[in-house]
């Protein structure tokens, strides 16, 4: 049985995420946001209720909850970070057995949050978003770094080793649906979440043009064996 992973990454904005909120809350007439989704499917998305901010564009959540909560004098610089992208999923082929069961599914997204709510703080997170509208169904989570009154995104991810942290808890957490933690110290380095569905994308294309050679090979090797079969049973009757 082939190894199914946890897979969570996380990006940081110093902006206020005007176009990502297009692509995570599925903005009408922001279409060209979330292209590789799947309109049929748009229904199947899940936002939880988060009540001081669900009803706002996620760029005023994300303000609201700066100012809220961000009590001490200090001015917020320009170049701060304002807010954390969150992306919570796993290996395709789990995921999806996952979501085929109501109870695993609605068991994994209550794990999803209650990590996010241990790790971040609840009165952090602004969105916590499903989509199942693309290949693999994920979680999109936003919380905004405030900590003892002020906004310090250094305090939950200062380093290289609290992302792997955050990695190794995560992959922890959801270890009871079958879902492991890749291999450490890879060398490799986190690429920007921009770049990472890119490649998602690019990699989902090569998929499906494989996918879709493979059916007409097995097309090609069925026609073939039954016509090699009729004339077997041809040269049988005739002899």
């Amino acid at each position: 049985m082939a190894v199914q992973y946890a897979v969570y990454r996380m990006a940081s904005g110093k902006s206020l995420g005007i176009g990502l909120g297009n692509h995570i809350d599925r903005i009408e007439g922001k279409e060209w946001s979330y292209r590789h989704a799947d309109p049929k499917r748009i229904h199947l998305n899940w936002s939880k209720n988060i009540v001081e901010y669900t009803a706002l564009p996620m760029h005023k959540a994300i303000k609201k909850r700066i100012q809220m909560g961000h009590t001490i004098s200090r001015k917020i610089r320009s170049n701060q970070v304002l807010f954390h992208e969150h992306v919570l999923t796993g290996s395709p082929k789990r995921m999806h057995e996952i979501f085929a069961d109501k109870k695993l599914r609605e068991q994994w997204i209550a794990t999803n949050w209650n990590f996010m709510c241990r790790e971040f703080g609840k009165e952090n997170i602004v969105r916590f978003v499903l989509h199942r509208d693309e290949k693999t169904p994920h979680l999109h989570v936003i919380s905004v770094p405030i900590i003892n009154g002020a906004l310090n995104a250094s305090h939950y991810i200062g380093s290289r080793d609290a992302l792997k942290r955050l990695q190794t808890e995560y992959a922890h957490s959801v270890s009871s649906f079958g879902l492991i933690r890749g291999i450490e110290d890879t060398g490799a380095r986190n690429i920007p979440l921009k770049v990472y569905y890119k490649k998602m994308a690019h990699l989902g294309i090569l998929l499906d043009k494989l996918n879709q050679r493979a059916n007409d090979l097995e097309k090609n090797i069925i026609s073939q064996m039954k016509k090699e079969l009729g004339e077997i049973h041809y040269q049988m009757r005739n002899h």
